[in-house]
């Protein structure tokens, strides 16, 4: 792979990472919630459903998803009812509790934030069929493909770890605005108003 494919392929997804979607308003929200600290777990969760994404469509999985339309229906909706779940719950529970409370950081161990970050992460099948459309046009066909891919999975976990990180120190800061009951009910209604809305812009998608 020549170095300014490479960059171009870096460019492209620093961008794409960035843009605000599920994984990234997972991260501010949890990060609110529990503090950075606790929330890298969740964080974990999202990029490892990016990792098992890609080796998915590396593997042609994406290809088989658009070969199968049904398919496809079948995951997008219950992707979609999983965020729409998520939005349902940040709603109802709007500004019970403090941030620091004992009960709310509790109920929260690791491996529940990153099973909450893996199956935000993985429940958007588009995430396949974009991965499979998008490497092929980074890939040199000419010299061995595997590293390349390796090189390309690599480089997008790294940008989308930064982008979390991020996500999730903005949230940290975003916590000490949060302290007023009142302030906190409006942040989770619009976390919630957004995981819903990008569970009905996923059930409106289309292969």
């Amino acid at each position: 792979m020549s170095a300014h494919i490479w960059w171009l392929f870096v460019g492209t997804v620093f961008f794409l990472s960035g843009t605000p979607g599920p994984n990234m308003l997972h991260a501010l929200s949890r990060s609110v919630n529990v503090g950075f600290r606790r929330s890298t777990s969740a964080m974990a969760g999202c990029a490892s459903a990016l990792f098992f994404a890609l080796v998915l469509s590396a593997a042609g999985i994406g290809a088989l998803l658009a070969a199968i339309p049904r398919l496809f229906d079948i995951i997008r909706y219950a992707g979609a009812a999983y965020l729409i779940w998520l939005g349902i719950k940040s709603w109802r529970a709007s500004g019970k509790g403090h941030l620091d409370a004992p009960a709310a950081i509790s109920g929260h161990t690791p491996w529940q934030l990153y099973r909450g970050g893996f199956l935000v992460g993985i429940s958007n099948p588009k995430l396949l069929l974009f991965t499979a459309a998008f490497f092929p046009q980074f890939i040199d066909r000419q010299h061995p493909q595997l590293p390349q891919f390796v090189i390309l999975v690599a480089t997008f976990l790294c940008c989308e770890t930064f982008w979390l990180c991020l996500y999730g120190l903005g949230g940290r800061g975003l916590a000490t605005f949060l302290t007023r009951e009142n302030t906190k009910r409006v942040f989770d209604r619009v976390t919630g108003v957004f995981f819903m809305a990008f569970g009905v812009v996923l059930l409106r998608a289309r292969v």
